[in-house]
């Protein structure tokens, strides 16, 4: 069925791309949605780990009343949610049915599954620690429990989950800074480059209620586009990245431009090709000197034009960089300049792409109008008239996505504190939880004047665990980047937009691994040593 429906679609000279199954990649590896999730649940975990904790008296008079493991589970469960949930479940329902008048059925109906989700999945993470909590809270007698003292290994291995919890959220953060931080830096370097832009606007699409709807605007929209292309009012500007399946031979990145947009876009020695071409009668071919004669050249060349025939120019890669008019639909957005790139240049007036290929570009942010009456003037059409949405000046679509990274950056800068003084408490509290487990071990050591070190090796054994399941947390986040990058199967499933989405910065897993061993438990000894020694022993009676 797969690869009729790709036959069809060559056959009518549609481009398409057969994207790879990457299910929740952007639900829990890159977007700050994920992200909050993901700190959600660790919220989740701690807060009912805690809330358990601190309820062993009320659990061991539950013990006498004859409570068995999974009511006193219900009982807290049910305390934890008291009216939560059923005003959650009411919030959920009644933004379902808002979006549905609002939006359509169908949307609404998505949204909503993704709550329940989300619901669901918080619920199960909630039921699942508090079962493992009690669990290890019964290890003690009902009248040490009565009398609130805690079982001393259970309660050791508590505090070390939430620190474990707390070590997961500090390196989500700082994958998110220090992502943010690179990408912000990297857009406001390109800056100087959108200012010079003005008067150029970008089609924004309402959704077709029918399929019909959208061939018929097709059918209206592409000669309207070619009429204002003709007069130089229409700027063409795709832009293919070098890792994409289709150029991933060529190895560089690929610009498909009219006229109107090589002209803006073109610098250096491309640009001097390109005015010394002349008039263009068919689509014009610009090569970098180092893909002259290329096998697979025509390959791909063939794969974005609807012609058969077209002209080929040689430029120097000295200094030839293209404008790739990449505004972006979020924060994360391509590069704006690309250096010696394969260039299609189509005459103004001869466009070779089917009405079907014009369309779909047109959608995706890759046709753009000079004025604002030309949006008018497209705007005139019978089912043009509902399909066109609105039309924002490039530039200003830039900047507002440009400001919207500023804004995460800060966001993240600010969990990041929140994150590294949950991580400074878990581990004061996992210090204060060994100097209660292991305390006639720390008095004979300190009255003999030596120190602790089987104790301590015993820490540092735990501390490499929640290392360890750090580091695994900080690769498998970047297993996504690593996959689109290495080729094979994936290569092509994400442009470089998405792939630093994706990615791990080192220097996210420097620090990350070492604000963990700054604040691990022998560290701490040594700070905590040096203020009362005597007391921190006596707490262990």
């Amino acid at each position: 069925m797969k690869e009729a429906i790709h036959e069809v679609l060559r056959k009518h000279g549609v481009f398409f791309e057969e994207m790879n199954d990457e299910r929740l990649i952007f639900l829990f590896a890159g977007t700050a949605f994920g992200d909050v999730v993901l700190l959600c649940f660790i919220l989740y975990f701690v807060m009912s780990f805690l809330a358990v904790l601190l309820s062993v008296r009320s659990d061991a008079v539950r013990r006498l009343h004859g409570y068995r493991l999974h009511e006193a589970v219900i009982h807290h469960v049910a305390s934890m949610a008291s009216w939560w949930l059923a005003i959650a479940i009411a919030v959920v329902a009644l933004l379902t049915v808002g979006a549905a008048v609002r939006y359509s059925l169908p949307s609404a109906w998505q949204w909503a599954t993704t709550q329940v989700l989300l619901l669901s999945a918080s619920l199960l993470v909630t039921v699942g620690t508090v079962v493992i909590a009690t669990a290890l809270m019964r290890q003690v007698s009902v009248i040490n429990g009565i009398g609130g003292k805690l079982p001393a290994l259970p309660a050791l291995l508590s505090v070390y989950a939430i620190k474990c919890a707390a070590a997961i959220s500090l390196a989500t953060l700082m994958i998110g800074l220090w992502g943010y931080s690179q990408e912000y830096s990297r857009q406001a370097s390109e800056e100087a480059l959108w200012s010079e832009i003005d008067d150029v606007y970008l089609i924004d699409f309402n959704g077709a209620p029918r399929v019909e709807d959208l061939q018929q605007a097709g059918a209206e929209l592409a000669p309207l586009l070619r009429e204002a292309s003709a007069r130089g009012d229409v700027l063409l500007a795709r832009y293919v990245d070098a890792g994409l399946n289709r150029n991933a031979s060529l190895g560089r990145d690929m610009m498909i431009f009219n006229e109107q947009a090589a002209r803006t876009s073109l610098h250096g020695d491309i640009a001097t090709a390109f005015d010394s071409y002349g008039v263009l009668r068919r689509p014009l071919l610009l090569v970098p000197e180092s893909l002259k004669g290329h096998p697979h050249l025509s390959d791909n060349v063939t794969t974005f034009i609807d012609a058969d025939a077209w002209s080929t120019a040689v430029y120097a890669e000295k200094d030839s960089t293209a404008f790739t008019w990449e505004g972006g639909d979020s924060e994360w957005m391509n590069r704006s300049s690309v250096a010696n790139p394969v260039v299609i240049v189509f005459p103004d007036d001869n466009i070779a792409l089917s009405e079907r290929n014009l369309f779909a570009l047109a959608t995706q942010g890759d046709v753009m109008i000079r004025g604002w009456e030309q949006y008018e003037a497209l705007r005139r059409g019978p089912t043009l008239e509902n399909l066109l949405h609105d039309a924002q000046p490039i530039a200003e679509v830039w900047a507002s996505n440009h400001r919207s990274m500023k804004t995460s950056l800060w966001v993240y800068g600010g969990g990041t504190v929140l994150s590294l003084l949950l991580v400074l408490a878990g581990s004061i509290a996992v210090w204060l939880a060994a100097s209660k487990v292991f305390h006639q071990r720390f008095r004979a050591s300190f009255v003999l004047g030596l120190r602790p070190y089987r104790v301590l090796g015993i820490l540092a054994a735990a501390e490499a665990v929640v290392l360890t399941w750090c580091c695994w947390f900080l690769w498998q986040r970047g297993a996504t980047a690593r996959e689109w990058l290495a080729g094979g199967a994936h290569e092509g499933s994400g442009d470089p937009a998405m792939i630093a989405m994706m990615s791990v910065p080192p220097a996210a897993w420097w620090t990350t691994l070492g604000v963990l061993v700054l604040f691990s438990a022998p560290m701490m000894y040594l700070v905590l040593q040096r203020f009362n020694r005597t007391q921190l022993i006596k707490a262990g009676k």
